[in-house]
């Protein structure tokens, strides 16, 4: 009987350790400024026009959900709820883009929020989008597996003619993986926010400037 109890007693004290370690469990949200720059409701659509040829191309938005997942860890630390964005779009050349938005850490172990966008083509092509929350600080440098860091910050920005306010310019030299490809095909990405990308620069040299879009309700 003594034995009994004194299992009892380990198994509630147990379960009180771990009800008061997830009580007390940080519920991490993505910040609203971080979603303005990125995360778009489905039906949203954008129209880009190619600066040297004058070729005109559009996408939209099909799919766009924020959800909340249980139990993540970083770096040993319990998180209660981690924030999460997903959106898929498509292309009028019918490519699909799978975007996606989740927390993670730098090496000094200070929350970043992460923009990931693969391209679903023939080329299957990965472009790789790393913004550093808070927006407003700017990275010394590259992280070291690559990725695009914000580089500037503009109150108001002239792309093809149109005045743009609060964007934030992402770049990258463009990073090698062992296998020769290079999976970060971006140069050059401006987004504004409330719109999302304005300009885009490829490293094989084409340029696309937003001419048109359409941000649902």
């Amino acid at each position: 009987m003594k034995n009994l109890l004194f299992f009892v007693s380990i198994l509630f004290i147990l379960n009180f350790y771990s009800s008061c370690k997830k009580n007390n469990a940080e519920t991490v949200h993505i910040p609203q400024e971080f979603k303005d720059y990125t995360v778009f409701p489905e039906g949203s659509w954008w129209i880009y026009e190619e600066k040297h040829t004058g070729i005109k191309d559009s996408t939209y938005t099909y799919f766009s959900k924020c959800k909340f997942s249980d139990g993540r860890r970083f770096y040993g630390r319990d998180f209660g709820e981690v924030e999460s964005c997903e959106f898929v779009n498509v292309s009028r050349g019918d490519s699909i883009t799978s975007q996606s938005i989740f927390l993670g850490k730098n090496e000094d172990k200070s929350y970043i929020y992460i923009y990931i966008e693969t391209n679903h083509s023939k080329t299957q092509t990965l472009n790789n989008h790393l913004l550093i929350h808070p927006i407003d600080s700017l990275p010394q440098q590259v992280p070291t597996q690559g990725g695009h860091i914000i580089t500037a910050l503009d109150d108001t920005l002239s792309v093809g003619g149109r005045q743009y306010f609060n964007t934030i310019s992402t770049s990258t030299d463009g990073v090698v993986s062992e296998n020769g490809a290079v999976p970060f095909n971006i140069k050059t990405c401006i987004f504004a926010k409330g719109i999302g990308k304005v300009y885009i620069h490829y490293h094989d040299g084409t340029i696309w400037e937003l001419v048109d879009y359409h941000i649902a309700d």
